[in-house]
């Protein structure tokens, strides 16, 4: 599993409010009660949930996306204010404290096999690195001394112990995988890499380091169209990828999206006025702006190239 960058998923605000202390003492689950995104490929409503949330913790305390980490239904995780930096999470113990959000509302819906084995991975990763003092969750928002919330879900509640044991089950204290030293792979900026091995594993394949032929390691991907094995980059060449191109692309289309969310925010903050609640060929006005935006993401979403493509 990989954790993804606040630069790769388009942070734009401050992270969190200043440094905090390391190991953490305690570490506790939340849920979002945003709307979760699904689990179909390629995922980019994943990264602008990210983003809602990090626009959502703006607008509330001021310092960015309020969680250490947010892991997403189909078990993306994504850093948050970074490990290192206080929060705006569990009242009273920001700094000493972080905090697991799982996108979505889990008092309602039920989390994916996907989401918790991502967060129990997350739990020993983290302990691994020193990031916390134990490998377990410290419980549930609701747990923290002094919160009157029901946070992170009864349905996420349910599952801390489950989590907790796998995290503990999970072996001896692990290395990090190796990464590909020299040639063209590492040419490439630690962004573009990592995008880059983000699309060779939504394609038919499977992508690995070892030995693809004789003096070759590194990187390799197995095409599952024609049975060989090549590298990354060969197998990017054949597939004619361009990641500095994407990468223009997906930034392009994070904009769109994000214009027409915020377009859309905007709506339904005026539906909720009462002058134009109670007026109803204004909120027929106002829902009529809410259908052209929905359609407007459409398009978007439909002629984008990057959404399309399988190169």
């Amino acid at each position: 599993m990989e954790i993804i960058s606040r630069r790769a998923w388009g942070a734009r605000y401050p992270a969190g409010f200043g440094p905090a202390p390391l190991p953490a003492t305690r570490l506790y689950l939340h849920h979002s009660v945003t709307v979760a995104p699904d689990l179909t490929p390629p995922f980019i409503d994943d990264d602008a949930a990210i983003r809602t949330l990090e626009h959502i913790g703006q607008q509330r305390f001021g310092g960015g996306i309020s969680y250490t980490f947010a892991i997403t239904p189909v078990g993306r995780i994504y850093e948050g204010h970074g490990i290192d930096r206080e929060g705006a999470h569990t009242k009273g113990l920001n700094r000493s404290a972080r905090a697991i959000c799982w996108v979505g509302n889990y008092d309602r819906d039920r989390p994916t096999p996907q989401l918790v084995a991502a967060t129990a991975w997350l739990v020993r990763y983290g302990y691994t690195q020193g990031w916390w003092a134990q490998p377990r969750l410290t419980g549930g928002h609701r747990d923290a001394p002094g919160a009157a919330t029901a946070c992170p879900g009864r349905h996420a509640y349910a599952l801390i112990g489950d989590i907790n044991l796998a995290a503990g089950a999970a072996g001896p204290r692990s290395t990090p995988s190796p990464r590909p030293r020299g040639g063209p792979f590492m040419a490439l900026s630690d962004d573009e890499q990592r995008e880059l091995l983000a699309r060779v594993r939504n394609l038919d394949h499977q992508l690995y380091f070892g030995e693809g032929g004789p003096g070759t390691p590194g990187w390799h991907a197995w095409d599952g169209g024609t049975g060989e094995t090549l590298t990354v980059v060969d197998y990017l060449r054949r597939n004619n990828v361009e990641v500095r191109q994407a990468h223009h692309n997906l930034n392009s289309l994070h904009q769109k999206i994000d214009a027409i969310t915020a377009a859309v925010h905007e709506c339904v903050e005026l539906l909720r006025t009462p002058s134009i609640a109670g007026a109803d060929g204004a909120a027929a006005a106002v829902t009529a702006a809410v259908r052209d935006a929905l359609a407007d993401l459409q398009v978007v979403l439909r002629s984008s190239p990057a959404l399309h493509s399988r190169s």
